[in-house]
């Protein structure tokens, strides 16, 4: 059905919760709640919980809460039922709603399951590409009818399979009056509640404990070296999911007493996606970090470098995918080539 004006779109945003302090959490509140403050009619489809439809499940959203003028919104959620990606409720969803578009944020493999929808709902799909596209991720998104990239290597992968009309690039974004450098006294105030002395260097990694993606094995054997080599005042604080099943993630409780690291190693006490940590939260850890590493072999964009560089943190990462767009080339950050696993 087509619409007049745009703001008469009944728009379903599929994504991650946005109360999620994940890259895709993250993004979903600032896009959202934007355009539910310029009056777009959106609703969010997130996973867990229960099918209501009262209007009773919202998601608060506080823009910009250190200024002045605060505004907090309401995000509409409906839930997924245990399917990331909404695909069992969509279709109930919409007859209910109407909806008239779905932007999803969302892998290629979650957006794939949506196919069968192709002719009753126009589609735009945010996806991350962390690598060179290939046929299976062209045959699971062709039936889009807008792509978006969210780099700039992202964009060049699609351009070499889609047609430019069909492509689009948006960048991750953050809100710059929250992720800021804080003053030298209050930096070591957060270090010091942290228990760090003074001499102490911390190292600060924010990667999902899911999949082989982000090397996490890899980051804890470099990590090991440094401090073999006589750094006992080197600390990494991995903000991660650390307790999972070894088949969705890594052991890295064993891991760092391999590497005989448990005075040097630590992470958040509850899992950070049952408990999500505040931005106010987020902004400390990285105002307290010396240095944000990460030994991922691709990123579909890479936040957690922005939100330190954001902070005044440097970054150390590896020279691919996303890295040397958001570091300048390494001029606002280290690049290193891979290592093996």
């Amino acid at each position: 059905k087509q619409r007049a004006l745009a703001h008469d779109l009944t728009i379903a945003w599929v994504s991650t919760h946005p109360g999620s302090r994940t890259g895709y959490g993250t993004q979903t509140e600032a896009v959202v709640s934007r355009l539910r403050q310029l009056n777009y009619n959106v609703t969010c489809i997130v996973g867990g919980g229960k099918m209501d439809w009262s209007p009773a499940s919202y998601h608060i959203a506080d823009l910009s809460p250190e200024l002045p003028d605060r505004q907090t919104i309401k995000i509409p959620l409906l839930y997924s039922l245990g399917e990331p990606a909404g695909y069992n409720q969509w279709a109930e969803y919409s007859a209910h709603y109407g909806f008239d578009l779905m932007i999803s944020l969302w892998d290629y493999f979650m957006v794939e399951k949506y196919m069968g929808y192709a002719e009753e709902v126009n589609t735009i799909h945010h996806i991350p590409v962390d690598a060179p596209f290939t046929l299976k991720m062209f045959k699971a998104t062709r039936h889009a009818n807008i792509l978006l990239a969210m780099s700039k290597y992202g964009y060049n992968q699609l351009l070499q399979w889609f047609a430019p009309y069909r492509v689009g690039y948006i960048p991750h974004g953050i809100d710059i009056v929250q992720y800021h450098p804080y003053a030298a006294e209050r930096r070591q105030d957060i270090r010091k509640r942290l228990g760090l002395a003074t001499d102490a260097v911390m190292f600060l990694c924010v990667a999902a404990n899911a999949g082989i993606r982000k090397r996490l094995p890899v980051l804890l054997r470099i990590f090991s070296a440094i401090v073999k080599q006589g750094y006992r005042h080197a600390y990494l604080y991995l903000f991660t999911n650390h307790d999972v099943p070894y088949y969705v993630g890594y052991d890295l409780a064993t891991l760092i007493e391999q590497y005989g690291l448990q005075e040097n190693v630590f992470w958040p006490e509850q899992d950070i996606f049952k408990h999500p940590w505040t931005v106010t939260e987020m902004v400390n850890l990285y105002n307290a970090a010396d240095c944000y590493i990460s030994t991922s072999q691709g990123e579909g964009f890479g936040l957690g470098c922005l939100e330190a560089m954001a902070c005044g943190v440097p970054v150390l990462a590896p020279d691919n995918s996303t890295m040397p767009e958001l570091t300048n080339n390494g001029e606002n950050g280290w690049l290193v080539k891979n290592v093996p696993n």
